[in-house]
């Protein structure tokens, strides 16, 4: 299957399997009176499209990717084993007993099976990492396992806020390109996720206490295990914005700012041209790709054509329009204008052609 024809059928299955849920959600909770007349409404029906009429409808459309909907079946009997136990009324026999058994054996086997990617994953990239920068040797392990899928670039990027938490500092990390150019300083960037990182800490027991009394034990702990995981990313991408510099050489803009791109190749070839600019209005524009913490940004750059880009969690847009913040904006422009210039095919001198005479 293509990925738009997987796209598509990815869009149908869950449609439908939404509709199914709501549908019968409302007939349980209001059933029509000619339900209502023969008794209690039977359970059967409803278990059954939960269990089995969604995932055969979502096999049915992914059939030519037989791996695909083996696993998408699998993961919807799952779920609607959890729907089935939020609307039916009674799910507590013998029977939905085994089948939430069978789900919770399920989740732990996809579990062991995703540790232990994770740490063959992590002992890859150790390896790759003794002689070259471990992004790039991160990024490299990834597309060796897992090619360049979206599963695979949001795995990427999990791996990627992890490296970032955990990796000392001593040690200079080596990015490509011979000019490099900082954007941590540009309004205090760094130094406001500082801070608002320190909030979120100071925080942290507070609220965790708070609702405990107020909410119970459980959905405190939830939420604490939520915000721990908030301030992990934010710690990383922190760390990142400190680390990860945006870069050029004689014929390329490597475009990196934090976790929110890992590394963009944007060819001069399709860079029509770059200015300074102070105008923040087009910051949720279509095709803009608008990378400033603070402030507004202060670098435009404009693409003959669209390129995609990978973004938060690996998701990837087509972008015509940069919108940059950056330390040294003057600096940035000079040398890539100047390199820009230094590409474009140098008008050739007009060749005058001198009338030969002889005399006779």
């Amino acid at each position: 299957m293509s990925l738009t024809e997987r796209r598509r059928a990815t869009l149908w299955a869950l449609f439908f399997a939404v509709a199914i849920y709501a549908f019968s959600w409302l007939t349980l909770r209001q059933p029509p009176d000619w339900l209502r007349a023969g008794g209690d409404l039977p359970q059967w029906p409803v278990a059954f499209d939960l269990l089995l009429t969604v995932p055969a409808v979502y096999w049915w459309l992914h059939r030519r990717d037989r791996r695909r909907a083996v696993l998408g079946a699998l993961a919807l009997v799952g779920t609607g084993i959890w729907v089935a136990s939020l609307i039916l009324p009674d799910t507590s026999g013998p029977g939905w007993s085994a089948l939430r058994l069978l789900r919770n054996l399920g989740l732990g086997l996809v579990v062991v099976l995703e540790v232990g990617i994770v740490v063959s994953m992590l002992r890859l990239v150790v390896r790759l990492a003794q002689d070259r920068n471990p992004d790039y040797a991160l990024r490299e392990g990834v597309q060796q396992r897992f090619g360049t899928t979206l599963p695979a670039r949001i795995l990427a990027f999990d791996m990627r806020m992890w490296l970032h938490v955990f990796a000392g500092a001593r040690r200079t990390w080596r990015y490509a390109g011979d000019a490099h150019f900082s954007y941590h300083r540009k309004d205090g960037n760094a130094s406001n996720q500082q801070a608002f990182l320190f909030l979120m800490l100071i925080d942290l027991p507070i609220a965790h206490a708070i609702l405990t009394v107020f909410a119970g034990a459980t959905a405190a702990w939830i939420v604490t295990l939520l915000t721990v995981l908030s301030l992990a990313l934010m710690f990383g991408h922190y760390r990142a914005t400190l680390r990860c510099p945006v870069s050029l050489d004689n014929d390329t803009l490597f475009l990196r700012y934090g976790l929110a791109v890992a590394e963009a190749v944007v060819p001069f070839a399709v860079i029509a041209q770059a200015t300074a600019c102070s105008d923040d209005r087009q910051r949720r524009a279509p095709g803009v790709l608008r990378l400033n913490e603070a402030g507004t940004p202060n670098v435009c750059i404009r693409l003959r054509e669209p390129v995609f880009v990978a973004g938060w969690f690996g998701v990837e847009h087509s972008i015509h329009t940069i919108a940059l913040g950056i330390d040294q904006p003057r600096e940035f422009l000079a040398v890539l204008n100047a390199r820009l210039a230094a590409r474009e095919p140098a008008a050739s001198a007009p060749v005058h052609g001198a009338d030969s005479t002889t005399d006779e």
